[in-house]
């Protein structure tokens, strides 16, 4: 929704969401939203390509939560 890429967590990895939130990347441009349903909140940067930065975020969390 316009400059903001919001996904949903099917699996919730604490340890690996607070790595991935910590990467310098995504300072300032990545929130959690817990709830029901917990989400990430990423702001995309000025012509930052959406699939892109979803597919590198989804990418980055995957990674986290192998370590």
């Amino acid at each position: 929704k316009g400059n903001v890429l919001r996904l949903q967590l099917g699996l919730f990895h604490p340890a690996a969401l607070a790595a991935v939130c910590g990467l310098a990347k995504y300072r300032r441009r990545l929130t959690l939203a817990a709830g029901e349903v917990p989400a990430l909140s990423l702001t995309l940067k000025p012509g930052e390509d959406v699939l892109e930065a979803a597919r590198t975020l989804v990418e980055d969390l995957t990674l986290a939560a192998e370590k």
